[in-house]
């Protein structure tokens, strides 16, 4: 057979190893659906996102049938989707809480109805999107976020590139910010370019491959999706309820 045309593939180190990592957003929740901010708190899933998280598991089931790994953020709205896609998965992997995996901190702006904080908050508001890496209501600014979520795509990829050749890749089920935020780092991007890359869609799916050098160095990655909501589209040609416009509220 031919060798195929990778001109334009990244160079890696000899002994390089493949790994990929599947991100998944969380159904829609509670605050959600009140267009609250929610960050490190907020309560479940609406029915919507169970459907949502249903619709996305039959998916997961399908497209990618053997991970190695299967994480998910501690905050209930992860978990909740996470583990209804191990009821159809079945006990083949251990669930992984990761606290890294959680959404950007809004520290006091949590709770409050998105149009309260653009109101109150204007002035600083504005100073974010001008591109200053602030922290959000006294929480966690974009940089802070984006180390996190680094730190463990780094360690979760090493322990990947350890795994069966066959089965080098990991479902994590987290949240729209730092979802963004390794997207942009496979991009090469820092997390105030958030601006850059559109709102993630509740239970949409965004697909990272790493090359993972022989000593275990900050991998070499790639975006290969980002936001795919397929599994929530009904038929050839309509979309379903289950499939809205996603907005920007954590």
């Amino acid at each position: 057979m031919a060798a195929s045309w990778n001109l334009d593939d990244p160079a890696v180190p000899d002994g390089s190893v493949r790994v990929g990592v599947v991100f998944v957003r969380h159904g829609e929740s509670e605050w959600n659906a009140q267009s609250r901010i929610q960050g490190h708190q907020g309560g479940g899933l609406t029915s919507t996102g169970k459907a949502q998280a249903q619709a996305a598991a039959e998916y997961l089931c399908r497209a990618y049938p053997a991970p190695s790994l299967v994480f998910t953020s501690d905050l209930h709205r992860s978990v909740q989707t996470a583990q209804i896609y191990m009821q159809h998965h079945g006990p083949a992997n251990e669930l992984r809480l990761d606290d890294r995996l959680r959404e950007v901190d809004n520290g006091g702006w949590s709770g409050r109805l998105a149009a309260d904080v653009a109101a109150a908050e204007a002035s600083y508001i504005l100073r974010i999107r001008n591109g200053e890496d602030l922290r959000r209501g006294g929480g966690e600014s974009l940089s802070e976020a984006q180390a996190r979520i680094g730190d463990f795509c780094t360690e979760i990829t090493a322990e990947l590139a350890r795994e069966d050749p066959a089965d080098r890749w990991a479902i994590a089920f987290g949240h729209g910010g730092p979802i963004r935020l390794a997207a942009l780092a496979a991009l090469g991007l820092p997390g105030t370019a958030v601006r850059l890359l559109g709102h993630s869609t509740n239970t949409a799916i965004t697909e990272i491959e790493y090359w993972v050098p022989p000593d275990g160095t900050v991998p070499i990655a790639r975006l290969l999706g980002y936001n795919s909501a397929q599994h929530l589209a009904v038929g050839l040609g309509g979309a379903s309820a289950l499939h809205a416009r996603p907005v920007p509220v954590n």
